[in-house]
């Protein structure tokens, strides 16, 4: 297996992947995206709330807060267990109008979880109006509910882009110009983004997309919500992979 880096951000990481079968790749996917815990509220609490919202719509926006993940200092909670310490966190928040209630007015038991996108809105308050509830926050997976998703996590073949020296400015006027830099067609722009690869397919001969049979190259994108950074999500994942092969290694032996 080789590994390169295309670009990195902390929004999006894009990777050439080669060497692997889209079966190990597919894998990968969805281990990242069902199977690696993030932090999530689990039960909202509310004290008082005399909004225009009911508590299950102001339930339902807290609930889908993305809040970063401390893996260290948590474990995942059994089915039905008791919150504790070691397995919940709390986050609390009062206020009285008029104003608007944000994600960062949330105060964090735990420094290591709290709302990562602070200027999300949750309820609007009018003069008088009070709002005031405590949400308990909890380890889980995307196979359980979607709010424990840690991201957009996609791949696609590698196609082999070949673009012209000659080509001239009236043939890179047809392109998108999402994949003009300085007067030229970007190979990398194209190879980064499948949408534009579709749309760059078939315009001339000047550019050219192919791929190979059989195909073990992809391109495989992590675009995280923020819970974790993109190499914990990896080295969970690899992990979990291997502690699942370790267990089927075990079964096989009764056979």
């Amino acid at each position: 297996m080789n590994i390169d880096v295309l670009s990195s951000s902390d929004s999006k990481t894009v990777l050439r992947i080669d060497g692997v079968s889209v079966a190990y790749i597919n894998t990968l996917r969805r281990i990242i995206k069902k199977q690696v815990p993030t932090m999530a509220v689990d039960t909202v609490e509310f004290k008082e709330n005399n909004s225009a919202l009911f508590d299950e719509i102001i339930a339902h926006r807290i609930g889908l807060l993305v809040l970063s993940t401390d893996l260290d200092s948590f474990n995942r909670a059994e089915p039905e267990a008791e919150p504790t310490a070691a397995t919940h966190t709390q986050l609390s928040v009062k206020a009285k109008g008029p104003g608007t209630v944000y994600a960062k007015d949330f105060e964090a038991q735990t420094t290591s979880v709290k709302p990562v996108h602070g200027d999300t809105p949750i309820v609007k308050l009018k003069e008088g109006q009070k709002f005031e509830a405590i949400a308990t926050a909890k380890l889980g997976t995307g196979s359980e509910h979607s709010k424990f998703d840690p991201g957009l996590v996609t791949y696609y073949y590698e196609p082999t882009i070949t673009i012209s020296e000659d080509i001239d400015e009236e043939t890179v006027s047809k392109y998108p110009p999402q994949v003009i830099e300085n007067g030229e067609i970007s190979k990398q722009t194209i190879l980064e983004n499948p949408n534009l690869i579709d749309a760059c397919e078939g315009i001339s001969n000047a550019v050219k997309i192919t791929y190979e049979e059989p195909a073990d190259s992809f391109i495989f994108t992590v675009e995280p919500w923020g819970q974790l950074p993109v190499s914990t999500l990896f080295k969970q994942a690899i992990s979990l992979h291997n502690e699942q092969l370790e267990v089927f290694k075990e079964n096989l032996k009764d056979l």
